[in-house]
Formats: structure tokens, C-alpha cells, sequence
């Protein structure tokens, strides 16, 4: 893909004109906006300035889609969507800021009723030290457009016969890292996440999250103690508040520099709103509460292979934990396991993992990180709390022009707190063969297969050619 660099200095209105395009979204997303732009005005003096370079491609493409409830025999439903895809990303780096802005418009054309729609979006991010090796500040804002209710796990705007809303959702994340006397480390990390829908069908929210680490310096046997306290609380446009607390007590032990043993007791204090009916106002809080522990361990072979691997225990019962990586010259093989609280409207963190991993098994194509983030987390009907386990499992093949890739992701989520579903479960797969066939030309084939049953027993095939011509 052709770059054109360009010292621009601190001229950061670039970001505003950019965003203006997206002045139609909505007051849920002037929100956001605001927010932004303080942010990047406070990081574009001239103390930041930084080189930026832009790119610039057009993608075509057309998808088949083929659905099919397996519930209600004659509910297969096939459709097929063109795409012309204009985007824009601008890359600012300096000695103490990195900023990132990508914007698009999507415009999709179905063959079902002959529907047609324009998706814009947005997102952009800021990461910047302030004082040296002690204050650190990142933030990003995301704008997309979602569907609202859908039984499938492959969820986003190719959707154009369902429900769907303009979402908004800005994070901003100030850390501090102090040494102690040459005996501790104090890091304190403050969250800030603001989330608006022009659906009503998704409430907004708001969410304030704290969290405290203070650990000894590894002793020469290697063992190391420490605490970590969290407190989180989360309003919503309707009902009562999210708030979550926690604290404990943690220990490892080091074995030269591969293993680590790491043990953590504590407890946990859960106040969940009920959402077992619509009107969650008329409705008492839960109080989740429980002593907790965990035992994992870490081992390192290198920069290549990496396995992390644990066990606890709390109030939403067992939590298991794996992360196992290996890099090749040319491959990367991932796969992960986690189970936990989550809810639906707070933020993606797919559109994070797309831009900062490179070497993300599940993102490496060049699209708008947004644009195949998976289900069934944008897919729900209202502020989903739920208890959430997910599986993964990814490899990337990578060559001077081609690359392959593959995924596998499994996700139950159990809604003990709604008394309309008990658990619903997701399977989506899906792979993707990109190659470089001209300097500035790139075609990618993909398929994706779907099943659910939060509603329904769905099944759906995915399969969808593109063509990316990058302008100089």
C-alpha cells in the first residue's frame, strides 16, 4: 500500500474535518465528539508535533450471504450486497504521542427489496506520555453503526433487512507509575467510557473504573508481593447502576526467566440490576458477593512461544484462563479461554485489538478494524449483563504477497439475570486468503459459517470477494 509522509506539525484540524463528515450521526455522537477533540487539541502543541503520513484506498466487493432456521422449515432467506468502500487513515508519530484516525463510508446496495444504505464510520486514538516514565494518558473514540437484535453471530452492516443504530462509545484511560522508596511500585490506572445509541432499543451508559496495584520489587529468590483494588460503577439511561468491587492479595514466585507462579486471594462485591423485565427501574438490585482466589502460571521461551495459564474462583463461579501463542518467521498460532462478567454496550475491544496487534491472528487484514469484529456481543436487544465464556482459536500465515488466515470462536453466555433466557451459545468461523496482486492492488476471498441459539437454531454461510486499490 503506497504512504505519502508529510510533516505536518501540530496541525491537528485535519481531525475535526475529517470528523465533520459525520456531523449527521446524531446527538449521541456529538457527545463523543467533544471529547475527542479536547484530547487532540491538548496533545497537538508543538511539543508533540509529530510526522504524519496518510493513506488512502477504495475497496469493491460483493457478498453472498445464505441463512437458514433450522426451527421454522421455508425460513431460508439468501441475499446478495455490493460494496464500495472509500477510506481514509492518517498516522501521527512523535518522541511522546502516537495518533491514529481512520474514516469511511461504506455504501452497500442488497438485492433484498432492493435495499440500499451509506455506513459511516469512524475511529481514532491517542496514546501520549506526559511526564516521563510516570504519566501516561491513551484515549479513542469509535463510530459505527450496529445491529440491534439479530440471531446471528456474524453481526454487522451487511445486514441491511434488520434493525440497526448509530452508536457512539469514547474511552479515555490516565495512568500513573510511581517507584516507592526502591522498595514498591504504585500504578494507578483511572477509566472513563461513554456509550450512546440513537436506538432505543440500546441504553446508554456511562462508566468511571479505578484500579490500584502496589507490588514489591522481586526479591533475589524471586518471590514478590503485592495488593490490587478495583472499584467500577456504571450508569445507565434507564434502571439502576453496574457497580463491581474488588480487592486482594496477591503473590509469585519467579524461576529464572521463563516460569512464574502467580496465587491471589481476595474478595469481590457484585451489584447487578435485575433485568428480568423490561422496565428495570420498578425492579431491586442483585448483590453478588464472594471470596475469591487464583493460581496461574506463566511460561516464556523466548519472544516466539508464550502460554499463560489459571484457575480461580468468585461469585460467578469457576474462572478458568488460557492464552497460548507461538510466532513463527511466517505463522502465528493463538488460542485463548476466559470466562467472566460482561455486558453488551460498554465497548468493543475487537476495534482496539484490530488496530494495536500486529501480529493479532484475527485482524491482519487491512480493512476498518470495526467491520468484522464478531458477535453475538453486537447483537443483543438491550444492556445484556451477562456471564460470558468464549474460546478462540486463530492462525496467520503471512508471505511476501499473500496471507491467510483462520479462526474459530465459541462463546456461551448464560443470562442468570434475565428471566426470559437461560444460555445461549455461538459458533463462528471464518477464514480469509489475501494476496498483493499489483503495488497498489490487493484482492481478498473470505468465508464465514455461523450457528446460534439464543432465538432460534440458525445456520449461516458467508462468502464474499473484494478488490482494494490503494491512491496515490
Amino acid at each position: 500500500m503506497a504512504m505519502a509522509r508529510t510533516a505536518v506539525g501540530p496541525r491537528m484540524r485535519v481531525v475535526r474535518v475529517l470528523y465533520e463528515r459525520h456531523a449527521m450521526w446524531g446527538k449521541c455522537c456529538i457527545r463523543a465528539d467533544c471529547r475527542f477533540l479536547l484530547v487532540a487539541a491538548l496533545l497537538s502543541s508543538p511539543v508533540y508535533a509529530a510526522e504524519w503520513s496518510v493513506e488512502k484506498n477504495i475497496q469493491f466487493g460483493i457478498v453472498h450471504n445464505n441463512s437458514k432456521d433450522l426451527s421454522e422449515p421455508g425460513t431460508q432467506q439468501t441475499t446478495t450486497v455490493g460494496q464500495v468502500k472509500p477510506t481514509l487513515s492518517l498516522t501521527g508519530r512523535g518522541n511522546k504521542t502516537d495518533v491514529l484516525l481512520l474514516t469511511e463510508l461504506d455504501f452497500l446496495k442488497s438485492d433484498f427489496a432492493d435495499e440500499q444504505t451509506v455506513v459511516p464510520r469512524l475511529y481514532g486514538t491517542i496514546e501520549s506520555t506526559l511526564v516521563d516514565r510516570t504519566l501516561f494518558v491513551d484515549s479513542n473514540l469509535s463510530l459505527d453503526k450496529v445491529v440491534v437484535s439479530s440471531d446471528s453471530a456474524i453481526s454487522d452492516s451487511l445486514r441491511l433487512d434488520e434493525e440497526s443504530s448509530i452508536t457512539a462509545s469514547f474511552n479515555v484511560n490516565p495512568r500513573l507509575e510511581l517507584e516507592l522508596a526502591d522498595a514498591a511500585d504504585l500504578r494507578v490506572r483511572y477509566g472513563f467510557n461513554a456509550y450512546n445509541a440513537s436506538s432505543e432499543a440500546l441504553k446508554d451508559s456511562q462508566s468511571n473504573r479505578i484500579d490500584v496495584n502496589v507490588d514489591s520489587k522481586v526479591s533475589r529468590t524471586g518471590y514478590q508481593v503485592g495488593t490490587t483494588a478495583t472499584l467500577e460503577n456504571t450508569e445507565f439511561s434507564e434502571g439502576d447502576p453496574l457497580r463491581q468491587r474488588s480487592v486482594s492479595l496477591n503473590t509469585s514466585k519467579q524461576w529464572g526467566l521463563n516460569w512464574r507462579l502467580n496465587a491471589a486471594v481476595g474478595r469481590e462485591w457484585n451489584e447487578i440490576p435485575d433485568q428480568s423485565n423490561v422496565d428495570m427501574s420498578s425492579l431491586p438490585t442483585m448483590t453478588e458477593q464472594s471470596n475469591t482466589w487464583d493460581l496461574g502460571i506463566r511460561w516464556n521461551s523466548g519472544p516466539r512461544t508464550s502460554l499463560m495459564a489459571g484457575y480461580g474462583g468468585g461469585a460467578f463461579g469457576g474462572r478458568p484462563s488460557l492464552e497460548i501463542v507461538h510466532r513463527s518467521r511466517r505463522s502465528t498460532y493463538s488460542l485463548t479461554w476466559s470466562r467472566g462478567l460482561s455486558r453488551f454496550n460498554v465497548t468493543s475491544p475487537d476495534i482496539a485489538v484490530a488496530v494495536s496487534a500486529e501480529d493479532s491472528p484475527a485482524e491482519q487484514s487491512t480493512e476498518f478494524p470495526g467491520s468484522t469484529a464478531p458477535g453475538p456481543e453486537l447483537a443483543v436487544e438491550d444492556t445484556a449483563i451477562t456471564v460470558s465464556e468464549q474460546v478462540r482459536a486463530a492462525y496467520l500465515l503471512r508471505g511476501r504477497v499473500s496471507s491467510l488466515s483462520i479462526e474459530s470462536i465459541y462463546t456461551l453466555r448464560d443470562f442468570r439475570f434475565q428471566s426470559e433466557k437461560n444460555s445461549a451459545s455461538s459458533l463462528l468461523f471464518r477464514s480469509a486468503l489475501e494476496r498483493r496482486v499489483s503495488s497498489n492492488t490487493t484482492v481478498r476471498i473470505f468465508y464465514e459459517h455461523a450457528r446460534d441459539t439464543a432465538e432460534s437454531n440458525l445456520r449461516e454461510h458467508r462468502i464474499g470477494l473484494t478488490l482494494r486499490l490503494s491512491i496515490r
